[in-house]
Order: structure tokens, then sequence, then C-alpha cells
């Protein structure tokens, strides 16, 4: 995929979201709650396990509403926190809901410095784009694909749910080889395990 290519990709997805989120912003974090919420079986994840979610930026779609079903079923929940500038995956804090947050890396809000490290079991990731094969169109740092690649190869299993607007799936998102498939997809409008090809 050429570099250029990606970039205007970036640029539109941006452009589309925050149009998409002018428009569904009063309904469509009670629907994606109500997906992810009527998913749980599938994705195999059983309370007290930890959940990443994420404090919305640039239009993404609001993941609060579900995060706090999730605790209400018995859920403890952690924010991403961008360490370091440089190829290091994501680090991970507790958090909990309305608990107090303080301005990180890149402009996002994260737990306090306290807040003691967790290792989600579970984690929304959000979106610029993304399609039916699973893979996401993201901003362009590669934290998500690096956290990912690296739980998913550091013991205990990570399922990894995109959620995002239904209006950002694409036929397919230009995509890299260090991309890193998503296990679910979920948005306002639908719920999508993502079958895995396996090689022949």
């Amino acid at each position: 995929m050429n570099a250029n290519e990606k970039h205007r990709a970036r640029d539109a997805a941006k452009a589309l979201r925050i149009k998409l989120a002018k428009a569904g912003k009063s309904t469509a974090p009670q629907g994606l709650r109500d997906n992810i919420l009527s998913c749980l079986g599938g994705f195999g994840v059983l309370p007290p396990a930890v959940v990443a979610g994420y404090c919305p930026v640039g239009g993404e779609i609001d993941p609060l509403a579900a995060m706090q079903g999730l605790v209400a079923r018995g859920f403890r929940l952690a924010l991403p926190v961008i360490e370091r500038d440089d190829d290091a995956p994501l680090a991970f804090r507790q958090w909990e809901a309305n608990a107090a947050l303080r301005v990180g890396r890149r402009g996002i809000l994260i737990p306090m410095d306290a807040a003691p490290p967790a290792r989600p079991a579970l984690i929304l990731a959000p979106m610029l784009a993304f399609d039916a094969e699973g893979y996401r169109l993201g901003w362009g740092g590669g934290y998500y694909d690096r956290t990912i690649a690296a739980l998913r190869t550091g013991g205990d299993p990570v399922v990894v749910v995109g959620v995002a607007y239904e209006g950002q799936r694409l036929a397919a998102t230009p995509r890299d080889r260090h991309d890193e498939p998503l296990d679910w997809i979920v948005t306002e409008e639908t719920a999508t395990r993502i079958e895995r090809r396996t090689g022949g």
C-alpha cells in the first residue's frame, strides 16, 4: 500500500466520521451499548475481566454507555495510555467510570498516574474505517496494531472488538503487513464476528 494512498484514505475517513458523529450523536452510543452487551456470550470473556475502552476524540463513537453497561455486569475498566512516542505498544491503566482523568500524549484523556496497570481481556478499539475481513484503519501511529500483536503473543488470550459507526464500513481498507485483524466489529447497527481464514 502506497503511503500517500493510505494518508488520503485516512483524511477521507476522518471527514466522514465527523459527519457521522454529528448525525448520530444522540442515539449511536446506546445502539453500540446494546449490541456490545448482546454479544458478551460470543466474546467469551467473563467478569471480573478487564475491558479496555477509550475516551473518544475526533468524532469517534462514544463507548462510555457500553463501558458503564459492562461495569454493571461485573467487568472492570481500563483505558489506554501512550507512554512513549516510539514503537512501543500501548499501556493500560485501571479506571472507574467518572474517576478523574488527565490529558496525556496526543491530547487523549487518560487515568491519573496513580492508577495501577491493567491487562485487558477485551479491547474496544476505535477506528477510522473498517471492512468485512476485520481490518481497521487507524490514525497511523500503529499503537493498536503493536499492542494487539504483543497481547496475542503474550500469554492469556485477548478479544479485540473494533467499534465504529456503521457508515464507516468500506469494501476494503488499505492495509499493510503489520495490520492486525479484529475478532469482532460492533457498530450502532450491527455486530459481526470475524471468521479467520487459514492458509492451505
